[in-house]
């Protein structure tokens, strides 16, 4: 018979081989806790240090060799991510994550098949388009406390990062230059010009910038659509250029449908609804959406005629000369011939190419033209020797203000404020194009071709829009001088 005592010492053993198995498991439990948490610390520590150093020398690169790796100065992409990688740490011992050159890639795009490393790049050209960096801290080891109960000794985690630009102030439009040994590529400052009209590789229709795909890199025909392009076009920012070097996917086309976004900064309605409409918040109105119309013909229904009954103070007025005194006084609004004017090195015109008067369209609304001799702006005293006849623009009540037109912020004759969807956002300058300026003697006709055509680009031009773009073939741009290269920095933002 048996006793108690024998049960109970039956029992015992029963409760230490669960206690056995428990602490089998506890020590599991621990292992994936601790050991796991242990790799997530490090693995958090290496991914803050791949971000910081992608960004940091992606914000270096600018199509140079020395954008790339400069070991002078210490200021290149390679160099700049190597000093930010190391101010991180990536284990509980306060390791610094140390990077190498070996660890960085360069690319034209953010993808891996885009991406050469940043040692392999020994010249300009082999830099030039490549904007994106990505940065790999390597695999980084690290024992295990518990975990060796499950016959694992070590475990491993690493940091990647891409970084690039997202976009640019610049819109996907493109313009050929008129003269690209003359200052400002040839283009007058305050003067209007039809910027589709000046593509005579397009045969006058508007060449666009594929806004997404840089080049070298490939290029996506979709991304001519209009689908595609009209949201680009709405903000006026493209992802696909991040300096004035290198060159761009150009196509053409008569997209009538970009009309909306165009003139949303004139707070257009159609511009917000529809199939291609612009969010306000993003494509707003600007702050002063008179339009700048002038020929004398006044009162008609063509598009080059001012709108009925023009107030008092419109540019037809500003443009009459005082006194009566001779000076041609109808203006055209666009420029009919594609070199208006000659400039030579010194700013100074050339007369045997001087146009007519009436060429030209509402003069210096935005802002007045450059001496590039001197510096500084003319006067309204230089109207005799720069447009013809004797006389200087009317001034004063009905003239020309104080400051450009445009500035003025109240009364009917030059401002007019926005209303509608985009009013609320209101932004100035938003009437500014940032227009890729191209050189067209080294491509040849574009007649609807996506992805088969790229021309260099030498500048970006600024062009204040004097009144709303009438597409197939009408964007007005009074010219504004060339946009300075270090306004063009992108957002640099991750990418992965």
């Amino acid at each position: 018979m048996k006793t108690g005592a024998s049960l109970k010492n039956r029992q015992g053993g029963a409760v230490a081989v669960m206690v056995g198995i428990s602490m089998v498991l506890l020590v599991g439990f621990l292992a994936m806790v601790i050991d796991l948490g242990h790799l997530y610390v490090a693995k958090a520590g290496l991914q803050n240090a791949a971000d910081a150093a992608a960004l940091s020398g992606a914000k270096q690169l600018n199509g140079t060799l020395l954008g790339v790796n400069d070991t002078t100065t210490n200021n290149g992409a390679v160099q700049w991510a190597i000093a930010a990688a190391v101010k991180n740490n990536y284990d509980f011992s306060a390791k610094p994550v140390d990077i190498t050159i070996a660890d960085i890639w360069v690319g034209n795009c953010p993808d891996d098949g885009c991406m050469v490393p940043a040692s392999s790049i020994t010249t300009d050209d082999a830099a030039a388009g490549r904007t994106f960096l990505k940065v790999h801290t390597r695999n980084r080891d690290f024992g295990t406390w518990f975990a060796p109960i499950w016959n694992i000794f070590t475990t491993s985690t690493y940091g990647m990062a891409v970084a690039g630009p997202l976009s640019i102030d610049v819109s996907p439009v493109a313009v050929c230059v008129i003269d690209k040994n003359a200052p400002e590529m040839g283009f007058l400052r305050g003067v209007t010009y039809n910027l589709p009209s000046l593509n005579p590789i397009s045969n006058g229709d508007p060449i666009w910038i594929n806004p997404a795909d840089p080049y070298p890199g490939p290029c996506d025909a979709n991304h001519g659509s209009t689908d595609f392009l009209a949201p680009f076009v709405c903000t006026g920012r493209i992802s696909s250029l991040t300096s004035v070097t290198g060159e761009v996917w150009v196509n053409t086309g008569k997209q009538s449908a970009m009309n909306g976004p165009m003139n949303s900064r004139f707070g257009d309605p159609t511009a917000y609804t529809g199939g291609h409409a612009c969010d306000p918040a993003t494509a707003p109105a600007d702050i002063n959406v008179k339009e700048y119309i002038c020929t004398r013909t006044g009162g008609g229904s063509s598009p080059d005629d001012c709108k009925n009954n023009p107030p008092a103070g419109s540019p037809q007025d500003w443009m009459e000369p005082q006194s009566g005194i001779a000076m041609p006084s109808q203006q055209g609004i666009t420029i009919t011939n594609r070199v208006p004017i000659d400039k030579t090195v010194s700013g100074v015109r050339t007369a045997s190419t001087a146009a007519n008067f009436s060429d030209y369209g509402a003069l210096w609304s935005y802002s007045r033209e450059k001496n590039f001799s001197t510096g500084e702006d003319y006067t309204l005293d230089d109207w005799p020797t720069l447009y013809g006849g004797s006389a200087v623009p009317s001034s004063g009540v009905y003239g020309y203000p104080s400051g450009v037109p445009y500035t003025q912020t109240s009364g009917s004759i030059y401002f007019d404020p926005p209303t509608g969807a985009g009013a609320a956002f209101a932004t100035a300058n938003r009437r500014v194009l940032n227009v890729v300026l191209i050189d067209c003697e080294a491509g040849s006709s574009i007649t609807g071709a996506t992805c088969n055509v790229h021309l260099p680009v030498l500048a970006v031009g600024q062009y204040f829009m004097q009144r709303q773009s009438n597409l197939p073939n009408q964007i007005f741009g009074e010219f504004a001088g060339l946009l300075p290269s270090a306004q063009l920095k992108p957002k640099i933002v991750l990418m992965k």
